[in-house]
C-alpha cells in the first residue's frame, strides 16, 4: 500500500473508531437517562395507581380495575404498552391486553421485600420490548398485590434513533473532512518524499547533478535543502576522488618516466661531458653540438621534474577532527547506496575519544573510498560495521615493518578506526598487491584500481597506518591508526 493511501486510511480508521465510540457513548447516555427518568417520574405514576387501587385489589373487583386501567392507559397510549394488576397470591387480577398476554409477563416476580418500593427491568422477546416498572400494592405494611406498567421500548429507541441519525450525519461530515485533510497531508508530505526518493535513485544511478526543488518552510523543506547539500557534496567529493585517481596515475607514470628516462639522461650527460673533454679545444663546431645536446638533456630532465611536481599531493590542511563525525559525514554521502544494496550499517563508536590531527576533506575521501569498496564487496547485501576506539601503539606487532614501527612511539595513545564488511573477502595473494597502483579485482571498466593506492598515500601523509585483513566468503576488515591531536 502506498504511503498516500496509508495516511488517508489511517485518518478514516481513527475517525471511524472515535465515531463508533462516540455513538456508543451517546446510546448509553440516552438509555441511561431514559431509565433514570423512568425511575424518577414513572415510578411515581405507578405508585399512585397502587395507592388508588388498594381497595379494589383487596376486594377482588376485577371489572372496576379493568375500566380504570384502560382509562389510565389511554391517557398515555404513546408510552404505555400494558398495565397488569396481580393479587396477593400472584394471580393476574386485571390487565389492559385485548389479546393473549405474553407468557413471560405471567411469570413476573410479584413479591417485594420489606422496604422495596419498586423494581425496574427490561423485558425483551420477539413479541414485546418494554421497560417494566413494578410496585407493590400495600394495605398498611402488608402486601396485598402488585402492579406492573410496561413502558414501550420503542419510545426510547425512537429517541436514540433521532440522536443516532444526527450522530451519523456528523460522522459522515467528519470522515469527509478527514479524507480531504488526508489528501492535503499526503500532498504536502508524500509528494515531497516521492521527489526525494526519485532524486536519491537518480543519484544512486550515477546522476550526481540531480537536485530536488521543494519550496517549504517546514522540516520537509529543510530535508530537501539538506539533500541538495548532500548531493552537491557527493558530486564535489566524487570529482575530488576522480581527480585524485588521475593525479595518482600521473604520479605513477612520472615515477616510471623518472626511472626509465631520468637515469639514462644522466648517463648520456656524463658521456657528452667525457667526449667534450677529449676533443681539441679549437673545434668550435663540435663544442656547439655538445652544448646543444647538453641543453636538450637538461630540458628533458626539467620536464621530468615538472611532471613529478605536478603529481605531488598538495600540502595537507591539518587540524583536530572528531573521527566519529568524519565517518558519519562520509557515510551521509553514500548511505543511499547502502539502502539500495540492502546493506545494514552498524556504528560501534567509542564516545569521547580524543580528536585526531587530520585533513578533513582528505580523510572523508578515504572513508568514502573504503565504504564504496565495502559496498561493492557485498552485491547481495550484508553488514558494514564502523568502529572507533582509543588504544596504545604496540610496536612489537610491526617488528617486521620498520617503516610502520617508526610512525608511533611505543605505548603512544592512538585512535583506531575500523571498517569491516561481511562481503566476498580478498584472497591471500591479492592482499599482497592490494595497494599497488592499477591493481583491481573488479572487471574491465569498473575501476582503475587506484582507490586504495590513493588511500594508502593519504594515510601515510597523516602519519598513520592502514592494515587490511580478509577471509574469502567471510569479509574484510580495514584498520586505520591515527595520531591523537595534542592541545598546545
Amino acid at each position: 500500500m502506498k504511503l498516500r493511501h496509508k495516511i488517508i486510511s489511517s485518518f478514516i480508521l481513527v475517525i471511524a473508531v472515535l465515531s463508533i465510540v462516540n455513538i456508543l457513548s451517546v446510546v448509553y447516555a440516552i438509555n441511561h437517562n431514559q431509565e433514570k427518568r423512568l425511575q424518577e417520574e414513572e415510578v411515581l405514576f405507578a405508585q399512585d395507581l397502587a395507592a388508588r387501587f388498594v381497595r379494589d385489589v383487596v376486594e377482588d373487583k376485577a371489572d372496576a380495575l379493568t375500566d380504570a386501567l384502560f382509562k389510565d392507559k389511554k391517557l398515555r397510549e404513546e408510552m404505555i404498552e400494558y398495565i397488569l394488576v396481580f393479587d396477593k397470591k400472584g394471580y393476574l387480577l386485571s390487565n389492559t391486553y385485548l389479546e393473549a398476554i405474553p407468557k413471560q409477563l405471567l411469570k413476573l416476580n410479584n413479591q417485594f421485600a420489606r422496604g422495596e418500593n419498586f423494581r425496574l427491568q427490561k423485558i425483551v422477546n420477539r413479541k414485546v420490548f418494554v421497560y417494566d416498572i413494578a410496585v407493590p400494592v400495600r394495605e398498611g405494611i402488608e402486601q396485598v398485590g402488585a402492579i406492573h406498567i410496561g413502558f414501550k421500548g420503542i419510545y426510547i429507541l425512537r429517541t436514540i434513533k433521532i440522536a443516532l441519525a444526527s450522530a451519523l450525519v456528523g460522522v459522515l461530515i467528519i470522515i469527509t473532512i478527514a479524507v480531504l485533510f488526508g489528501l492535503f497531508i499526503s500532498e504536502t508530505i508524500v509528494s515531497p518524499i516521492g521527489k526525494l526518493k526519485d532524486a536519491a535513485a537518480k543519484i544512486g544511478a550515477g546522476s550526481l547533478k540531480t537536485r530536488v526543488s521543494i519550496k517549504s518552510a517546514d522540516e520537509i523543506g529543510a530535508l530537501a535543502d539538506s539533500f541538495n547539500r548532500m548531493a552537491a557534496r557527493l558530486e564535489e567529493t566524487t570529482a575530488l576522488m576522480i581527480q585524485a585517481e588521475k593525479f595518482e596515475a600521473i604520479g605513477r607514470l612520472a615515477s616510471g618516466v623518472a626511472h626509465e628516462v631520468k637515469n639514462p639522461l644522466g648517463v648520456i650527460l656524463q658521456g657528452i661531458n667525457y667526449l667534450e673533454g677529449n676533443i681539441p679545444s679549437g673545434n668550435k663546431e663540435a663544442s656547439e653540438v655538445f652544448q646543444l645536446i647538453k641543453d636538450s638533456i637538461v630540458r628533458a630532465d626539467n620536464i621530468v621534474r615538472m611532471l613529478l611536481d605536478f603529481s605531488r599531493v598538495d600540502e595537507l590542511y591539518m587540524r583536530p577532527e572528531d573521527a566519529n563525525i568524519l565517518m558519519d559525514n562520509s557515510l551521509l554521502l553514500v548511505q543511499q547506496i547502502a539502502r539500495l544494496e540492502n546493506i545494514e550499517i552498524v556504528r560501534d563508536y567509542q564516545m569521547g575519544i580524543p580528536k585526531i590531527l587530520a585533513d578533513k576533506s582528505r580523510l572523508e575521501q578515504v572513508f568514502i573510498n573504503l565504504f564504496t569498496n565495502a559496498f561493492n564487496a557485498m552485491p547481495g547485501g550484508g553488514r558494514l560495521t564502523l568502529r572507533s576506539y582509543l588504544c596504545r601503539f604496540d610496536g612489537s606487532v610491526y617488528e617486521g615493518d620498520k617503516i610502520k614501527k617508526d610512525f608511533f612511539n611505543p605505548g603512544e595513545e592512538t585512535v583506531a578506526v575500523e571498517v569491516e564488511d561481511t562481503g566476498q573477502g580478498i584472497s591471500e595473494d591479492n592482499l599482497k598487491k592490494i595497494f599497488e597502483p592499477f591493481f583491481t579485482t573488479k572487471g574491465p571498466g569498473k575501476g582503475t584500481g587506484l582507490g586504495l593506492s590513493v588511500t594508502n598515500n593519504i594515510i601515510k601523509l597523516h602519519g598513520g597506518i592502514i592494515e587490511i585483513t580478509s577471509q574469502l566468503a567471510k569479509g574484510t576488515k580495514i584498520k586505520l591508526l591515527f595520531k591523537v591531536a595534542r592541545s598546545e
